[in-house]
């Protein structure tokens, strides 16, 4: 199983153990919340609870508070209301059980003791209104007092007497004395008469004996009431004690009873959060802990990628360094042929000799673009190809590419047609643009036998369209995607050319790079037609028309002097003064590009720069009216300032100028010789700011650029590796 899979398989596991946990995490905390809610709920009942208990108390308290002024009065309103209190404290005794029945025995003896309490009050009170035998006997005294004595008729002889009586008696004393003989009374008869008189009847003598009886029994009675209300209350005050003491046992014991269940139930839940936290802090370590493992496998698989992608990166590196070597040492002598064979066309006499050396100038052009191929279709690979804009002129571009096919295409007698070429110039990628109009007309020659390939170049709305057609073998309709494909060609065409199969894969690659579109339209044995829409920036130019005067700053002079020649070689003029176009560096000694613009508002500057990173874009809209990225050849010049000769071009090669030569020679040996001092003072601005200024010429030249390439682009950034970079700047032999 390869690294990627192990990591996919690896993050696979971390996703489920999440999903696992977010769901035991999910499900805990669905418990965790019912276990919370049951406890405030609990709290909730034992604080109404708590609350109903102290009611409780404060009314109990006051009931008890009721029988002394009920002993001091006897008034029976107190007992009634005393017994609505209690049926009161009975209501509010249920609602307590129902809230907390550990109290629920304590509670029901309370309300016993209440009903007792009642109870006892109704038994005194039943005594204290029994009847007082004493208001009888009061009844009996005023019945007596209404009482009318029977008399009857008897003869009395009435004499004249002197009755002499002690003191003043009371009632009873002398209503006992008329039926009685008076002992101490003294009679004394003066004279004496005889008369009828009313006599009172023996019977009437009862009513004494009666009322002694009535007096005794009322008074004995009175006494015993007496007697029974006393130790009835006594009992009452003790029994009303004992049950106040005793209520308030029972007060004291519910009260902390509800107590204790809330001490419980808050203990209880800081139990509960105690566990829950225990646990949530021992879940998360343990999911932390398991999941740094598999991160901590993951960064090993990761690591262990990283160090197999390094390596895969550093073959690659090593291909693609290898690719550009092998093209560098290629292009150095395959220019050197190519020039002398312009050189070679231009004394040729004889046009056999001239056919001659345009065959072998354009096997040369075919290599280079077999070059080209490759190494776009390695940078394609690694994914480091990048765009770097430039101005063309659409028309220039036709005139190259017609000059370099059209030999191919009388080779094979075939008709090669430029039509409706406009003369435009636009901003794009310019090699880039040219690998790929390269590779679609090379594949319409080669597969047409016979017949004709048409060649449509046009800008519009800012969209550059190339369309190719031809009256060859045509594709397979199945076949046209995979043509896209490294490496891949049509069977049934095989026979037809000779090919590697990538160029369509650079095609298309290049075409997505510029964010273009690519259509293709074939038929069997009809022809195929490829259409390619790339978006560009149509720039206008205001450049003096006709044979230019140019003049150049540069302050690498071996480099001036190339450009001086190129300009000269396109027919135009080389000055000091009197100039009407401008061509200069971008950073020199004493001035800048920017510089030479401000003070030249009303004349066009071309700007130059080795700067890789540096496009077109940038530089027209700092106000340049073009841009040469070094190093350029004099087509690139070419395509900016137009050619004035008429006659048959002479080639232009660098190398068949000893003069020029010897100059860059000398300035490549004293910049050499600075970056030796340079490299013994560590000083790395002054050696990026040498190896900016060599890496023009030596690019121009073939020269190995890739030291020079990563010093100027480090600018100001030092690097690990640059001391070896400049020490190999320095061995090269010039």
């Amino acid at each position: 199983m390869n690294i990627e899979k192990q990591i996919g398989f690896k993050a696979i596991g971390i996703y489920i153990f999440i999903i696992l946990m977010i769901a035991l995490a999910l499900l805990y905390g669905n418990k965790l919340k019912q276990q919370i809610h049951h406890l405030q709920e609990s709290i909730t009942t034992q604080q109404d609870a708590l609350m109903l208990t102290h009611e409780l108390v404060s009314e109990t308290g006051h009931l008890l508070l009721q029988t002394a002024p009920y002993l001091n009065t006897q008034d029976s309103t107190l007992i009634t209301h005393f017994e609505q209190e209690v049926h009161k404290i009975d209501d509010l005794i249920k609602v307590l059980i129902e809230k907390n029945d550990t109290s629920a025995h304590e509670l029901k003896q309370l309300s016993l003791l209440l009903h007792k309490q009642s109870n006892n009050m109704r038994s005194l009170q039943a005594n204290l209104s029994k009847e007082n035998p004493l208001d009888y006997f009061h009844s009996f005294q005023e019945q007596l007092q209404n009482l009318e004595p029977e008399f009857k008729e008897s003869t009395h002889v009435e004499q004249d007497t002197v009755i002499k009586t002690g003191g003043h008696k009371k009632f009873f004393q002398r209503l006992r004395e008329a039926f009685k003989a008076k002992t101490d009374t003294t009679l004394i008869i003066y004279s004496s008469k005889t008369d009828t008189l009313q006599v009172l009847r023996p019977d009437s003598t009862n009513i004494l004996s009666k009322v002694d009886s009535i007096a005794q029994i009322a008074g004995q009675q009175y006494e015993q009431n007496i007697h029974n209300i006393r130790f009835q209350i006594d009992q009452f005050i003790q029994a009303d004690r004992e049950i106040s003491a005793e209520i308030s046992n029972l007060l004291i014991q519910i009260y902390n009873q509800t107590l204790t269940s809330i001490q419980n139930t808050i203990n209880q839940s800081e139990i509960i959060i105690v566990k829950n936290y225990m646990m949530l802090v021992s879940g998360g370590i343990t999911v932390l802990v398991l999941i740094l493992i598999l991160i901590i496998l993951i960064i090993f698989d990761v690591n262990k990628g990283k160090r197999a992608k390094e390596k895969l990166r550093q073959v690659m590196d090593t291909r693609h360094q290898l690719l550009l070597a092998v093209s560098h040492d290629i292009k150095t002598p395959l220019n050197t042929i190519n020039g002398y064979l312009e050189l070679e066309q231009t004394d040729a006499q004889q046009h056999l000799e001239v056919s001659h050396l345009k065959s072998m100038q354009n096997a040369v052009g075919h290599i280079h673009a077999l070059l080209e191929n490759l190494l776009h279709f390695s940078s394609l690979e690694q994914g480091s190809l990048k765009l770097s804009m430039s101005t063309l002129n659409t028309k220039h571009l036709a005139n190259e590419l017609q000059a370099w096919f059209t030999p191919l295409a009388l080779q094979k007698k075939l008709d090669l047609q430029f039509d409706n070429v406009e003369d435009c110039t636009i901003q794009t990628d310019v090699l880039k643009l040219k690998q790929i109009c390269t590779n679609i007309i090379s594949n319409a020659i080669k597969y047409t036998i016979k017949g004709w390939v048409r060649v449509v170049m046009e800008v519009k709305n800012s969209i550059f369209i190339l369309k190719v057609s031809d009256s060859g073998v045509g594709i397979p309709a199945d076949k046209i995607k995979t043509i896209y494909q490294a490496f891949v060609r049509i069977e049934a065409n095989n026979t037809l050319s000779e090919g590697s199969g990538v160029g369509m894969y650079v095609v298309k690659g290049l075409v997505d790079l510029l964010q273009g579109e690519i259509t293709i339209d074939s038929q069997i044995q009809k022809g195929t037609t490829v259409q390619i829409e790339i978006p560009v920036k149509q720039v206008n130019r205001q450049l003096p028309q006709g044979k230019k005067k140019v003049v150049v700053f540069e302050d690498n002079e071996p480099m001036k002097k190339v450009v001086e020649e190129m300009i000269k070689k396109l027919g135009h003029q080389v000055v000091s003064q009197d100039y009407n176009l401008i061509i200069t560096d971008m950073e020199m000694n004493k001035l800048s590009g920017t510089e030479i613009l401000s003070s030249h508002t009303n004349m066009p500057v071309i700007l130059m720069s080795g700067h890789t990173d540096f496009t077109t874009e940038q530089a027209l809209q700092l106000g340049f009216a073009g841009f040469l990225p070094k190093p350029f050849n004099i087509d690139d010049l070419r395509q900016l300032i137009g050619e004035e000769k008429t006659q048959e071009e002479d080639s232009f090669w660098v190398e068949e100028d000893e003069e020029i030569m010897e100059v860059f020679r000398q300035n490549a040996i004293k910049n050499q010789q600075k970056l030796k001092q340079m490299l013994e003072l560590r000083n790395f601005k002054e050696a990026q700011a040498i190896c900016h200024q060599m890496l023009p010429m030596f690019a121009q030249l073939g020269y190995p650029i890739e030291a020079l390439k990563r010093m100027d682009l480090s600018r100001g950034k030092i690097y690990e590796k640059w001391t070896k970079d400049v020490q190999a700047i320095i061995d090269i032999k010039v």
